[in-house]
């Protein structure tokens, strides 16, 4: 048949044929492949029969069919040729690039095509290969394998299994899963190339497909897992794979989700690759491999778990490293490390002292050969590890170079890092290197150095130690200053002392192991040695640990914990409940404390096996946990069975630290482990039920029995996770843990309960199993309290059948015993939940009821417990239950009484922090109430249960580690109690009201405990400070800051302590002591010492500046501020950096930082700050550092916040202020009953007020004016200041006399210098000084009104008071004299103005007059002088007084005569004068008012005649300068004597100030012969000797503000006066224009300038005659025009160059003289003599002018008459213009119409006269010619007005008539 088939032909059947063959193909092969899935569904049971099924399915015809791979069958592609050369690496990649998701379980799904079965069988046949190989390792425990073998047959089984993910992989592309998987397998080989491939392939194909259909599509999760997972690799490589795409980049950034995290390795169970390809022969860049070191800190169990801890903190990164290949290498601290196969590097040893002092000791003690029970332990721990590395989970550190190791033949090969990655030894935590060599730590040489000295190797030392060395001695004097005076105090009070100064540094020199080794427990100075020494070596090597319990505990509801606010009220029954989990001191035998047994076994076990960190940390929680079978050393030799089983976890004592690192290990790792055992769970099970069915009980296999162990301990630990408050973590998660746990511990229960455990074993595991079960009942909300308690009776029962066992577990404090005892105080537990439940119900109580339930149940005393029972706050007893001897009994009725002594019972039983909680609880509940002395007590009882913690023996034989770690966490919650309770003590009077003497000496004795013990802190600094020490050590990732922090709060604790012992033996001299023995100066001392001992190690400002703030106010208290000055403005500069007064140079920098002022605090050293400031005087307050202190004081206390009552008393106060002067308020004020109403302001407002501080500011400010020398005014802010803060003082207390007084002063300062400089205030704002004025009187009448109601005064204040009196009354004095004049007492006009009369048809109140006001001011003046009596000025004003009232018609009196005679005048005189201050020295001047005054007024009186000449010279003895003149022995020789009187005074004035003798000379010459010009002459010649100078300045002294103008305007007016008479018109001139120029040197300047104006006016009519009305006589009856046309010619007279007339003159200074009044008066006087003198000279000039121009036309006429003119005339025709007749005065021209004549005003002669004073050059006359009417007169225009009108007005144009004029230009032109 041929063979060839044409191709023209078309076969129909061919095809048929092929396709029914091809699908009966496939529809068996998926017959095959569905068989083969389920079997491998079923388990590691069916693996064998899987195999099978899946070999015959690879047998199938598809397999051979083109579209599979050729040679697909195993073994026939070699796995070692995948990554043999790039070419081949890429052949392999051009199939295996693709992504889609995938999961572990079996591919169940049925294909439909070819290739989908195809790809299903290759990728669930490798799963098969990969299923196998994890449930062999999982076994691998019971498989008894050669190592070398193992490796064999593990990579065969990863190369198979790669070699069908791979065919599955061409066949299919879109698995994403299936890439992540192969990527796996490939790292577990060493294949890092296809590793990367596949993930690289697996980011790629998504982002290719669908980013060009949606490009915001995210990732998937399957391609972040594999993003994560290159990451990784490229970690492990040293090379960051390059950007694939924009979402790939994106994801880069976002951290991976942590529920993601343990998805990211595929199989975590899977071999790293260091079992796989050896060490020398792996690297991913090389044919070498880098190990990664894990450097331990200690050599410790828990320095190991914290490092493995913190590389599994680095996989939770964005680079972790899970599925890189490399192992890890531990290197421990010593050198010790022996590595197996040489490789693993080995750091040199590093000791740091904190490892000295707690591991090397006790490691030592452990691991020395002392006897079998040590040798046991260290066998117990040493067991090779070799299960554990199923559970391996490969990673990749940061890679660093390796040093070769000790005895090792291969070098691996170095890998250097990148430059940014590199880290220096110190960031490694290695040590410093020299020469290739290990030096000592500065540390330890530091330590060594202080031993040489210790033992008397004396070397010199430098310049900074001998500064040391001096503040070291000061440091320890204050210490010794301060300890003394406790150690008396506590003496004094009876309270036992604690410790000494000389034993806490005794206990510097040695480490607190050396105080634990002889431990007296019953003895407190053993208990405080202990204390010493544990935080001392604490400060000596400060970690992670150390810095959180002291500073910053958190965690799951852990405030409490934080020792502050307590959590919120639902969440505090949970607290509760987790604190009353924990049991108190249940422990009957010490257990020996496990520090580093067996540790180096295990290390050298991990690093020979180069396991995974994970894996590594398995390795080590297992072997601490994991149950061991071993002989006893007697009965091994006889080959006997095992007789003894143990574990770490329940033989030794697990430090704090290392319990902490198992937890989280155990949390990290939990479902890893979970798989294992559920696993080995499942083979017990499958071993329990393929027994025999009529078999006895069988033997249970010692494998098994550990893996229950292993179980129940882990199931242990979770519950003591949930149950212990101490560890922070998800109570939800745990909990869901222990459920799991108690599950699968209930399986293996069944069995063991089934089969027998064995001769040497008994039912400790049996009993721990049914409390745990148990305990864990009473976590689900379905099972009942009862049923748990039902629990522990069946449990008690079986305890005692079984001969009352016990079972300690010493590292589980939820459980620590197993016992009939622990099983009762658990019932006991339950049984009281439902008391304290109500306690804890939600919602909350009241706090009334949460006190009358927890009082009882803490304080037992309220219940009246029999004496002699355990005290709950003295702390729990330390002997085993079985041997406490309880005295109460507890009534099982359930009565209340019943409930509450079961619930004491309870409390008995339970840790410490439970009853520090319940305390805290109370605390709260009385601070709701704000019951503060409660609260105080409350938490002074915590303090003392936390003290009697540290001093029980439970506390003390713990380890050292953890020991510190608790210690710590104590002083913790103590400094945040400490803080709340200061607070009280110090804030509240009634503090300690409920706190007995017993109360008070136990808190005493704490207190005292806790204050020594804090010290210790500052005696380490010491010693650093001086080099004895080298600073502390810190390790465990706590930077500097964090270290400082802890510093301070450490600092914060010593401070509060002190202070807190302080508020307590205050307390205690007051109760235990008579409160008459109470030392003041000893208290201050304690305060001083404090101050001093802090200050000098500068943290004296910690607690917030606690001691800072209260010490000035204690010393304030205590009387002994001015004993204690330094020690105040050492304060001040502590707290604010004042440095000022005379002890300024003894303040010390206590390197404080300055606060800032704010208004609290400055409110607090107020007081102080006074008391300081008021003994400087006003010159120093001026100073610089005093007037910066004072501002920054002023700026803290602005802004000033009024409350309510101030603003209410301020309002009253201003409307007072501005009220009217009542005469009644003054005369009641001088009685003391005159006051305003007022509010009392809150205390707590007017804290500022009360310390004087605003008056200190207003009086300071007022001060610091008057006592300036001024020239001219100046700024007036200070006196701004003082009228503000002495108003703030006086709204807080109006009662305050001196405020009022200063605020008088005020007022008087500014009237006085609105008046002083300047009378512009006085002639034109008088209101403005009429208000000020009646201001400064209210203030002095509510001055005198408070000093009357004063009860006793100082002689300061005596002396102060004569000076308010004495100004009062001048204030009344000088309101009643010009220039005020008694405008402030007046009503008419103020009342008016205000409100109209329509309202006020009667004044309110008659005003005050001038005879009540002078005699007012007489009775001040009589007060002024009963504290001043030897004041002459107070005299001299009060006859000032009298002699008003002596002259006033009111001084009228009765039958004895008048009010006031003129002996009582003059004996006011004679007494100033008497009582004048004598003179220092002849430079000085003499006072010569008093003298004056009284020659003027006994003078007065002989005028008067109501004296005669002898009297009067009897009354002038008592002045000297009367007896240097002759005296007057009749009145005609009288006035010779007062000149000559007047004449010495004068001359004994140098200064020429007093100007008022040399007035009275002048008008003693003057007014007696007032005609006479001789009289004016000498008068004159008087005043220009003084007062007058040649240019007219007017010199007056000023005596008194304001007054000086009046003085001035007086003389001047007299001496324009006298000049007037004399005749001086040049002086009277320069008077008037100096007067019009100075206007502000004038009283009443406008009356001033009238009279001179006046004066000079008169001068000028004298001067020209010119009479009064002259303008009337000459204008009145002419008519207008002639006026004009007279006018005109006088005005061209005038204009004349050569024209003069003293009546011209005396008009242009009329002019002038009214310019120069500019309106300041009425110009009718200046108008009036311009009008009179125009007229006058018009008068006198116009009929000369007149009759000039007459006589010369006459002439004129003559000359024109003659023949030869006239013929000349007719010729010319020329004589048209010749006038028919002779011109006269009468211009007025026959004919003319006459009108209503035009009157001449005054206006118009000003006008006229004005225009004649003007001086303007005439232009050359200009004759207009115009043609008249033949019949019209030709008339000139002589009246020289311009106009051309000759006098008529303009209507004589209107009618025709335009005469020729000849006019010259005026200045109106």
């Amino acid at each position: 048949m041929s063979l060839w088939t044409p191709l023209n032909v078309i076969q129909d059947d061919a095809d048929d044929e092929v396709d029914d063959t091809r699908e009966l193909q496939i529809e068996e092969a998926l017959k095959l492949y569905q068989h083969a899935i389920k079997l491998h569904a079923q388990g590691a049971a069916y693996f064998k029969e899987t195999t099978d099924a899946y070999e015959t399915l690879f047998k199938s015809e598809i397999f051979r069919y083109n579209e599979s791979p050729t040679g697909a069958e195993e073994g026939t592609l070699p796995i070692q040729e995948l990554d043999a050369t790039d070419d081949e690496h890429d052949d392999l990649g051009e199939g295996l690039m693709s992504t889609v998701a995938g999961s572990h379980a079996v591919a169940d799904s049925s294909p439909s095509t070819l290739s989908q079965i195809l790809h299903l069988s290759h990728k669930n046949r490798g799963q098969l290969e990969l299923d196998r190989l994890q449930h062999s390792l999982a076994n691998s425990a019971e498989i008894d394998e050669d190592p070398e073998a193992r490796k064999l047959r593990i990579e065969g089984t990863l190369e198979k299994a790669l070699l069908h993910f791979a065919e599955a992989l061409r066949q299919d592309e879109s698995d994403i899963e299936l890439w992540r998987r192969t990527a796996r397998v490939a790292t577990a080989l060493g294949k890092q190339r296809i590793a990367r491939l596949c993930l690289e392939s697996a980011l790629t194909y998504r982002h290719e497909s669908a980013l060009s259909t949606n490009p915001g599509l995210s990732m998937s999760i399957e391609q972040t897992l594999a993003r994560e997972q290159l990451d990784q690799l490229s970690h492990g490589l040293m090379d960051l794979p390059s950007e694939v795409g924009m979402p790939i980049g994106r994801a880069m950034n976002k951290r991976l989700p942590q529920l993601l995290k343990d998805s990211v390795d595929p199989y975590p169970l899977l071999p790293s690759t260091s079992e796989i390809v050896p060490a020398e022969s792996f690297n991913p860049l090389g044919p070498t491999m880098t190990r990664y070191p894990v450097e331990c800190a200690t050599r410790t169990w828990a320095g190991l778990g914290k490092a493995l801890l913190e590389h599994l903190d680095k996989q939770q990164g964005v680079h972790s490293d899970t599925s890189a290949p490399a192992g890890v290498s531990i290197v421990l601290p010593g050198g010790e490390n022996e590595q197996g196969d040489g490789n693993a590097p080995v750091s040199p040893p590093r000791q740091t002292q904190g490892a000295a002092r707690s591991g090397s000791k006790t490691s030592d003690k452990a691991t020395a050969p002392s006897g079998d029970g040590n040798q046991q332990t260290e066998n117990s721990l040493d067991e090779p590890s070799t299960a554990n590395t199923e559970a391996q989970r490969p990673a990749s550190p940061e890679p660093e170079p390796e040093p070769s190791s000790k005895g090792g033949t291969a070098e691996p090969q170095d890998v250097t890092p990148a430059p940014s990655k590199k880290r220096t030894p110190s960031a490694a935590g290695l040590p410093e290197t020299a020469d290739s060599g290990r030096v000592r730590s500065k540390r330890i040489r530091a330590r060594e150095a202080a031993t040489e000295v210790a033992t008397g190797d004396d070397k010199p030392a430098t310049e900074s130690s001998k500064q040391g060395d001096v503040k070291s001695q000061d440091c320890a004097a204050a210490d010794d200053q301060l300890f003394g005076i406790l150690a008396q105090f506590l003496k004094d009070f009876e309270v036992e002392t604690t410790g000494d100064l000389s034993s806490l540094r005794a206990g510097l020199s040695g480490s607190s192991e050396a105080m634990d080794a002889d431990i007296q427990p019953q003895t407190e100075r053993s208990s405080l040695n202990t204390a010493v020494g544990d935080l001392y070596a604490a400060l000596q090597s400060w970690n992670k640990e150390k810095q959180k319990a002291l500073v910053d505990e958190t965690g799951p509801r852990a405030t409490f914990r934080l020792g502050g606010a307590l959590p919120p009220a639902t969440d505090r029954l949970a607290v509760f409940v987790e604190h009353a989990g924990a049991s108190g001191r249940t422990e009957t035998r010490p257990k020996e404390t496990l520090i580093d047994h067996g540790l180096p076994r295990l290390v050298r076990d991990i690093n020979r096996e180069r396991l995974h960190v994970t894996a590594a940390a398995i390795a080590w929680l297992l072997k601490l946990l994991s149950f061991k079978t071993e002989q006893s050393q007697s009965e091994s030799s006889k080959g006997d069975s095992p007789v003894r089983r143990t574990s770490s976890y329940l033989r030794h004592r697990w430090p704090e630290p290392l319990k902490e690192a198992v937890m989280e290990v155990l949390d990290r790792v939990d479902s890893l482990i979970f798989k294992r055992l559920r696993h080995a769970t499942e083979r017990v099970m499958d071993w329990f039920e393929g027994r025999g069915q009529g078999t006895d009980e069988p033997l249970l296999p010692p494998a098994t029995l550990q893996t229950m162990h292993l179980l129940q301990t882990i199931f242990e630990l979770h519950l003591d996770c949930y149950s212990n408050p101490s560890i922070a973590t998800d109570k939800t998660i745990v909990k869901d843990r222990i459920h799991r746990w108690a599950s699968l511990m209930d399986r293996l229960a069944y069995v063991l309960f089934h089969c027998k455990i064995g001769e040497a074993d008994d039912n400790t595991l049996t009993f721990r199993y049914l409390w745990a079960t148990a305990l864990a009942s009473a976590l689900s909300e379905e099972d009942p309290r009862a049923y748990t308690v039902q629990c522990m009776n069946h449990l008690k029962r079986f305890m005692q059948n079984a001969g009352n066992p016990v079972v300690e577990l010493p590292n589980n404090a939820t459980m620590p015993e197993v016992s009939i005892s622990a099983a009762a105080r658990e019932i006991s537990k339950l049984e009281s939940h439902d008391y304290f439940l109500e306690i804890f119900q939600d919602p909350p109580l009241e706090p009334i009821l949460i006190i009358e339930r927890l009082e009882p149940v803490l304080d037992q005393q309220a219940i009246g417990v029999v004496e002699g029972s355990e005290d709950l706050d003295a702390g729990a007893s330390t002997d085993a239950p079985e041997t406490r001897n309880d005295v109460a009994v507890v009534p099982q009725d359930g009565s209340v009484l019943g409930r509450v002594m079961t619930a004491i019972q309870f409390l008995k039983e339970r840790s410490t922090s439970l009853r520090v909680y319940l305390w805290m609880i109370l605390s709260d509940a009385y601070e709701a109430i704000d019951y503060s002395t409660k609260v105080l007590s409350c938490n002074l009882r915590c303090i003392e249960v936390i003290v009697a913690e540290l001093k029980s023996s439970f506390h003390l034989t713990k380890d050292t580690d953890e020991r510190t770690i608790h210690l710590l966490r104590w002083l913790r919650i103590i400094n945040n109690l400490l803080s709340k309770t200061i607070t009280i003590a110090i804030n509240y009077p009634t503090a300690f009201e409920c706190i007995d003497e017993e109360h008070l000496k136990t808190s005493m004795a704490s207190i005292a405990f806790l204050a020594c013990l804090s010290h210790t802190a500052s005696l380490f600094e010491d010693q650093v400070r001086v080099g004895r020490f080298s600073p502390a050590e810190v390790t465990g990732h706590v930077t500097a800051k964090l270290r400082l922090l802890a510093t301070n709060k450490l600092r914060e604790l010593q401070m509060r302590t002190w202070l807190m012992l302080y508020t307590l033996i205050r307390e205690g001299f007051v109760q235990i002591l008579n409160a008459s023995k109470m030392s003041s100066e000893h208290l201050s001392g304690y305060l001083s010492a404090l101050h001093r001992t802090t200050g000098l190690r500068s943290f004296c400002d910690v607690s917030n500046h606690t001691l800072l703030k209260i010490l000035p106010t204690e010393l304030g208290r205590l009387g002994t501020e001015q004993i204690y000055e330094l020690e105040l403005q050492q304060v001040l500069f502590d707290l604010y950096g004042f440095k000022f007064g005379p002890n300024s140079a003894w303040i010390e920098d206590h390197g404080c930082h300055a606060q800032t002022s704010d208004r609290r605090g400055v409110t607090s050293i107020l007081g102080t700050f006074l008391h300081l400031v008021k003994k400087a005087s006003l010159k120093d307050l001026s100073k610089p550092e005093y007037k910066s202190a004072i501002d920054k004081i002023r700026e803290g206390l602005a802004p000033v916040k009024l409350p309510k009552q101030a603003i209410r008393n301020m309002r009253v106060m201003n409307e007072f202020l501005k009220s009217s002067i009542h005469p009644r308020d003054l005369y009641q004020s001088i009685k003391g009953v005159f006051d305003i109403p007022s509010v009392q302001v809150a205390p707590e407002a007017s804290k500022v007020a009360k310390t004087g501080w605003y008056y200190f500011v207003g009086e300071t400010a007022l001060l610091r004016f008057r006592s300036q020398k001024r020239s001219g005014p100046g700024s007036r802010d200070d006196l701004s200041t003082a009228a503000q803060f002495l108003k703030y003082h006086l709204e807080n207390n109006m009662d305050s006399w001196k405020a009022w007084y200063r605020l008088a002063q005020t007022y008087d300062s500014i009237l006085e210098e609105e008046i002083l400089w300047s009378a512009d205030k006085i002639n034109s704002g008088r209101e403005e000084l009429n208000g000020l004025q009646r201001t400064a009187i209210h203030c002095y009448t509510m001055a005198v009104a408070g000093l009357g109601r004063a009860l006793e005064l100082s002689a300061a204040a005596i002396e102060l008071s004569s000076d308010l009196y004495s100004e009062f009354g001048m204030r009344i004095y000088a309101s009643t004299r010009a220039p005020f004049d008694m405008d402030v007492f007046r009503l008419e006009s103020r009342f008016n103005a205000l409100s109209g009369s329509e309202v006020y048809e009667r004044l309110p109140h008659p005003p005050l007059s001038e005879f009540s006001a002078w005699k007012f001011a007489c009775i001040l003046f009589a007060r002024a002088l009963i504290g001043k009596p030897e004041h002459w000025m107070n005299h001299f004003m009060r006859g000032k007084c009298l002699w008003k009232m002596y002259n006033h018609p009111d001084n009228v009196g009765g039958s004895d005569g008048p009010i006031v005679g003129y002996m009582d005048v003059t004996n006011c005189f004679v007494r100033a004068i008497e009582t004048l201050p004598e003179r220092k020295s002849e430079k000085q001047d003499p006072v010569f008012e008093p003298h004056y005054k009284l020659v003027s007024i006994v003078n007065k009186l002989v005028g008067y005649g109501h004296i005669n000449v002898v009297q009067a010279n009897r009354i002038l003895e008592i002045t000297p300068y009367v007896k240097k003149a002759n005296p007057a022995s009749d009145k005609q020789s009288w006035k010779g004597f007062m000149l000559q009187v007047l004449e010495i005074l004068r001359g004994a004035d140098k200064a020429n100030w007093h100007h008022r003798m040399t007035a009275r000379m002048a008008h003693l010459l003057y007014d007696d012969d007032e005609e006479e010009l001789s009289a004016a002459q000498a008068a004159r010649r008087e005043l220009t000797k003084q007062i007058f100078t040649k240019t007219m300045s007017i010199l007056v002294w000023k005596p008194e503000p304001g007054r000086h103008f009046v003085y001035t305007s007086r003389y001047t007016i007299f001496f324009a006066g006298l000049l007037l008479q004399l005749d001086d018109k040049a002086s009277l001139e320069a008077l008037l224009k100096r007067v019009r120029k100075k206007s502000s040197e004038f009283y009443e300047h406008p009356k001033v300038w009238a009279e001179l104006s006046e004066a000079y006016i008169q001068l000028l009519r004298r001067s020209g005659d010119i009479r009064h009305g002259q303008d009337e006589v000459v204008f009145k009856s002419m008519l207008y025009e002639n006026m004009q046309a007279g006018a005109t010619k006088v005005h061209e007279w005038c204009h004349k160059p050569t024209t003069t007339h003293p009546i011209l003159d005396i008009l242009r200074e009329a002019i002038d003289l009214k310019k120069l009044n500019s309106n300041l008066i009425k110009p009718y006087i200046f108008e009036e003599l311009i009008a009179d003198t125009f007229a006058t000279l018009y008068e006198r000039v116009l009929p000369k002018l007149l009759a000039a121009e007459f006589a010369s036309k006459t002439e004129a006429n003559r000359e024109l008459m003659k023949v030869d003119n006239l013929l000349g005339m007719q010729l010319d025709g020329a004589c048209d213009e010749i006038p028919s007749t002779i011109p006269t005065l009468e211009l007025t021209l026959p004919g003319t119409i006459r009108h209503r004549p035009k009157t001449i005003t005054r206006r118009e002669i000003l006008r006229k006269a004005e225009i004649a004073v003007i001086r303007v050059g005439l232009p050359p006359a200009i004759t207009i010619v115009t043609k008249q009417p033949a019949e019209t007169d030709h008339d000139h225009d002589d009246d020289g007005d311009g106009d051309g009108d000759d006098g008529v007005d303009d209507g004589d144009e209107r009618n025709g008539r335009s005469p020729s004029l000849s006019r010259a230009p005026s200045p109106e032109t």
